[in-house]
């Protein structure tokens, strides 16, 4: 397989870094998603366990939108009230989007998300998430207390391309000149891309500045100017270049 495209874009300091970044972030994730659905499965049955009312679902069709969540049953109304005792931030914003309350009683999952930032609506599990995503959960869940949480707002804050640069052995990218490492880093390349995407995405229900316009441009143009990213992406741009064009008229 010929990784020529990928090499050249190595060859740019600051891409390299971010490459060495998201396969630090890629790793953290990895490390972290099983503590978190255990440790999340065992959150849940504590609360229906101390709470028998949280064992009935929803009957009152109850759905959130957005930041706002008004339930219409009495069942709902206590799953956000023990929702919201556990928040370390329980004056902050929460995603209540990101739910599906009829869920609350049978499925850890949905209940994870309500700590997790917006956009995490369609995420399904752990192993679905990124590190950031994670790392909120461990931080906006009181369950998750027994973690440092100033270690959580450290990694959550850091500026990982500058703390990484310069490191090219086996804790960075692989070697490029070994065919089953290009791969590897290929893969990485890819999977961190559908990332980024993924968060650009999210602006389309926003309102967009022309900062924001510009941004989904240089990223669409990015995918566009190498042929093989142009071309695993095929459909990410024209869905983009749809974005700009929306957002514009």
């Amino acid at each position: 397989m010929v990784f020529s495209e990928l090499a050249s874009r190595l060859n740019d300091v600051g891409y390299k870094n971010w490459m060495k970044a998201g396969y630090c972030l890629l790793k953290l994730r990895n490390g972290l998603k099983e503590l978190v659905s255990v440790e999340m499965s065992v959150f849940h049955q504590n609360l229906i366990k101390q709470n028998t009312v949280l064992r009935a679902g929803c009957i009152g069709g109850c759905k959130p939108r957005g930041k706002q969540f008004h339930p219409n049953c009495s069942v709902c109304r206590e799953w956000r009230n023990e929702i919201l005792s556990h928040h370390t931030n329980r004056n902050g914003e929460i995603n209540w989007g990101n739910c599906r309350p009829w869920l609350w009683s049978s499925e850890h999952w949905e209940v994870a998300k309500a700590y997790m930032p917006r956009g995490s609506a369609d995420i399904q599990g752990p192993d679905k998430c990124d590190a950031a995503a994670l790392l909120n959960l461990i931080g906006f869940c009181d369950h998750f207390r027994f973690v440092s949480q100033q270690k959580v707002r450290e990694i959550l804050s850091s500026d990982w391309a500058v703390v990484l640069s310069g490191r090219d052995d086996v804790d960075g990218i692989p070697n490029m000149s070994n065919e089953d490492e290009a791969v590897q880093i290929s893969t990485m390349e890819i999977e961190l891309l559908k990332e980024k995407l993924q968060e650009i995405l999210l602006d389309e229900q926003d309102v967009l500045s022309e900062e924001d316009i510009s941004r989904i441009g240089k990223f669409r143009c990015f995918l566009e100017g190498s042929k093989d990213l142009g071309s695993h992406f095929h459909a990410a741009i024209q869905r983009l270049l749809n974005l700009e064009q929306k957002k514009r008229t």
